[in-house]
């Protein structure tokens, strides 16, 4: 990165993949040894390792950032001139030590016990009738922070607003902890509460770092930074949430779009049985960071697809308007579901729909067309519909529904 630095070839905002995900490989690495035999399941809407992962994705992103910019600021000596390479690679190494070992250490460290603390926050609920209050506890050894220690000891319900602000860990490598007790409240001066750098609650927030913190401060002043750091969720990690008996895989990304999620799961679990194909289920973008991006669910087989499964019920005209939706898209597939929104499926009107908008002189971006309808799926190519053979294809999906 430095020699591409020196050369001109690359800038700060326009980061590294490679330095984001060996980042997130480490900070995971700490966050799963933390958490424990669950930080595996993610796939579900709003689960706990699933925000606490997409949180150090984004970390790994603004902190990459925070990196390449203070490498950058070394390429100009006192002078005004730029440094001979094999001097500014020296600086660059130094600034790799820090980032890359120092900070590193650290912050494996604080994701390792953040996440214990989160998966503790959720066993807490679970025997918050027995026990309804949570006393705050140090270590008790001279490495104590004298601001946590003088927390050391304080009773609070376990609902109190008190826990939103100093639930551990509170700061870089905090070893403090919490635990479930029926002893008596305590009573406390807010004016006595230290300042502490965390302040908050991983298990409600699912933030190991902050969102205001200082790689993220810096990694929002720069709108091209932004607009690449929301791109980089292209490349963000997949995780298994089906495998079928053929061994075909459903795979979400931690960043897919939870209000369909569920939805995109069922549908995509039919296509691995009955096709036996892998399917991915995408990362959902916000459009005004990435500008001119598009947010298509699925890549299956290599081809980017958009799923069309919200239809009025029997309105067979609506497949019309979802091909209207997807030309924007550049996409080579589409996936028709209808499994919610037809009762009784007429393949009549699905073929003359779809022959209104694929035909010689149409629709020429398509490779091919699944269908699902229930628990069958079938993929018909274009040159099949040109054909005017889609009709069989259809007839496949009514067979014994």
């Amino acid at each position: 990165m430095a020699k591409q630095m020196h050369d001109g070839k690359l800038k700060p905002s326009d980061l590294n993949q490679e330095l984001i995900n060996e980042t997130f490989k480490d900070l995971n690495a700490g966050a799963k040894k933390g958490y424990g035999q669950n930080w595996a399941d993610s796939t579900g809407v709003g689960s706990a390792p699933r925000e606490l992962k997409k949180n150090l994705y984004a970390f790994s992103g603004a902190k990459t950032f925070a990196q390449l910019e203070e490498i950058n600021k070394l390429l100009i000596d006192q002078q005004g001139n730029i440094r001979p390479y094999n001097q500014f690679e020296q600086l660059a190494r130094q600034v790799n030590r820090q980032y890359n070992k120092n900070y590193l250490q650290a912050e494996y460290q604080t994701a390792r016990n953040a996440a214990q603390m989160a998966e503790k926050w959720e066993r807490l609920q679970e025997t918050a009738d027995l026990f309804p209050n949570l006393k705050f506890r140090t270590v008790g050894d001279d490495r104590v922070r004298p601001d946590h220690e003088r927390l050391d000891g304080i009773v609070k319900p376990i609902n109190d607003p008190f826990w939103d602000r100093y639930y551990p860990p509170l700061d870089f490598r905090c070893r403090c902890d919490v635990v479930a007790t029926a002893e008596k409240v305590t009573a406390h001066s807010e004016d006595e509460m230290p300042e502490v750098k965390f302040k908050g609650n991983v298990g409600k927030d699912n933030e190991i770092f902050r969102a205001n913190g200082t790689f993220f401060k810096l990694a929002n002043t720069d709108s091209n930074a932004v607009r690449n750091l929301e791109l980089s969720k292209l490349n963000a990690p997949y995780e298994q949430a089906y495998k079928s008996k053929k061994g075909k895989k459903v795979e979400v990304n931690i960043y897919a779009d939870e209000k369909d999620l569920e939805a995109n799961v069922n549908t995509a679990i039919v296509i691995a049985d009955s096709l036996r194909l892998n399917v991915q289920i995408r990362p959902h973008l916000d459009t005004n960071k990435a500008t001119g991006m598009k947010n298509p669910e699925y890549l299956i087989n290599g081809n980017l697809a958009d799923l069309k499964s919200e239809f009025k019920s029997d309105n067979y005209k609506a497949i019309n308007s979802a091909f209207k939706a997807a030309r924007g898209q550049n996409l080579q597939s589409i996936v028709f579901d209808f499994t919610q929104s037809f009762k009784n499926l007429d393949i009549v009107q699905v073929n003359r729909q779809i022959l209104s908008n694929i035909n010689v002189n149409r629709g020429t971006q398509y490779k091919e067309i699944i269908f699902v309808y229930g628990k069958k799926a079938v993929k018909v190519s274009r040159e099949t519909i040109v054909k005017k053979e889609l009709m069989q294809e259809l007839e496949k999906l009514k067979a014994d529904s």
